[in-house]
């Protein structure tokens, strides 16, 4: 090696002995901590917090979460409110020197009033759920409220929400809309879905397609609730076209979003068009699972016609039984008949009474018609003054057998003061949904004016209905009266 090469070799070196050493990725900057601390300590309440964020967050600064909170503390009391903030939530999680909640929800109250979005969402969840304080949703839209103003769109939606169910205040469907709608501006796919729907309520044809437009955004966003309203849109085609796969591949989309109301949806679109119970009894039964009971009855009811085994009966009671603690009436008369007939259950009138009595207060009709029929009975426990009560129920809800029963007990006078006019009221009222004896009667009523005037051609009609319907003695007089 010569002396110039020596020379080069030893100046290079010298040289990279005298660069800085590289930062070390992480490691404190103590120049900007120093600087930080400095500025804090003379009162510039955004410097403490900035400090304090970067020893919560460990970056640029050993993280340290008492020292956090201590400087959180001073940024705060110099009125700084996302210091307030970010302490009180330090409190009421305990960190930095153990759980506070007293202290943590008056921190928050102070970065509320500080105008600090978040702040007022946190004291909006914690009194709406109950959670660390006492439950008052009337404070929590107080947050609410003020954060909303902040433009804290999760606390417009959440407000809306409270304006759509009417808890604490009336319901008002339009303000509930409107804090929706500002909601879906700042991005709340929820809200959108929530404003798509209320305003779909009694719409005008441009509002239908408003209406589907903010379904859309919810369901694009994510909200499994807009791809349920923008199914039902395109199967009813209201607001957008009418269209079938579309409206089920939307319902398919949110029931794997684990929205029962579209899993029932789709299961019956699918039931309609024909589908095998293989395809639409797991759907049914996710939406059953999910608590609509809707879909806890509508599998019942396939269990019952199936009847391949006691065990479908069975399972088509328990099925019942879920759809009538849901408060579906329908599953509690499905499930009287069972008791009623001894069918996958031991037979029992008083248990089969029990169910027809929910389902009715529940305003199931046939289920009033059923105990009506027990009570005429006698084996219901009832008067029969409330059977035809029951009677009268169950006819104005269209069930036809309880037209004709009370029809006759208003002809007979049995119960109730006689009166031929409405026991033929009645009679017409059978007869129009399809009760053959009552189509009968009201011929014979027709033949000897009786409750109506005497007209032998409508006589003639009534026969010949009733005989359409299987009535051999209608068939008779339908032909003596040609």
């Amino acid at each position: 090696m010569n002396v110039s090469t020596a020379w080069t070799i030893g100046w290079t070196l010298l040289c990279i002995a005298a660069l800085p050493a590289p930062a070390v990725e992480g490691a404190p900057d103590d120049e900007a901590l120093k600087a930080l601390k400095k500025s804090c300590g003379k009162g510039v309440a955004t410097d403490c917090r900035r400090l304090a964020e970067r020893h919560r967050d460990g970056e640029d600064a050993k993280k340290d979460i008492k020292a956090a909170a201590s400087f959180f503390k001073k940024g705060c009391e110099k009125n700084d409110a996302p210091s307030c903030t970010a302490l009180g939530g330090m409190r009421l999680r305990g960190e930095g020197g153990g759980q506070k909640v007293k202290e943590g929800v008056a921190l928050l109250e102070k970065g509320c009033s500080g105008k600090d979005g978040p702040a007022c969402v946190q004291l909006g969840e914690i009194h709406d759920e109950g959670r660390q304080v006492s439950k008052d949703v009337a404070k929590a839209a107080g947050f609410w409220e003020a954060g909303c103003n902040l433009e804290m769109f999760q606390a417009c939606g959440a407000l809306g929400s409270l304006y759509e169910r009417g808890a604490p205040m009336p319901r008002d469907p339009q303000r509930a809309r409107a804090l929706h709608e500002k909601a879906c501006q700042g991005g709340q796919a929820e809200s959108c879905a929530r404003a798509g729907l209320l305003l779909r309520e009694n719409a005008a044809d441009a509002d239908l397609r408003r209406s589907a437009d903010l379904l859309k955004r919810g369901c694009d966003g994510g909200a499994a609730a807009g791809c349920f309203g923008l199914g039902q849109a395109h199967a009813s085609g209201r607001g957008v076209a009418a269209s079938k796969a579309k409206a089920q591949e939307l319902f398919e989309r949110a029931c794997n979003d684990d929205l029962a109301e579209a899993c029932l949806a789709l299961a019956l679109a699918l039931a309609k068009d024909g589908a095998k119970a293989g395809r639409t009894a797991p759907l049914f039964r996710k939406a059953c699972d999910g608590n609509a009971v809707a879909a806890c009855f509508e599998l019942g009811r396939r269990y019952e016609k199936a009847n391949r085994s006691v065990e479908d009966l069975a399972e088509a009671a328990r099925l019942y039984g879920r759809a009538c603690a849901g408060d579906d009436g329908r599953g509690c008369h499905g499930l009287g008949e069972l008791y009623l007939q001894g069918r996958g259950l031991h037979q029992d009138t008083v248990l089969a009474r029990d169910q027809y009595r929910r389902g009715c207060e529940l305003r199931n009709m046939p289920a009033c018609g059923r105990l009506a029929q027990l009570y005429e009975e006698g084996s219901g426990g009832g008067t029969m003054e409330q059977a035809v009560e029951l009677h009268g129920q169950a006819c104005e809800g269209g069930v036809v057998r309880s037209c004709f029963r009370l029809a006759r007990h208003f002809e007979k006078g049995s119960f109730v003061r006689r009166d031929p006019q409405r026991a033929a009221k009645h009679f017409e009222q059978a007869c129009s949904g399809g009760h053959v004896a009552s189509c009968y009667r009201l011929g014979q009523l027709h033949v000897a004016g009786r409750g109506v005037t005497k007209n032998i051609e409508r006589a003639r009609d009534y026969f010949t209905k009733a005989c359409n319907g299987g009535h051999k003695e209608a068939c008779n007089l339908a032909r003596r009266y040609r």
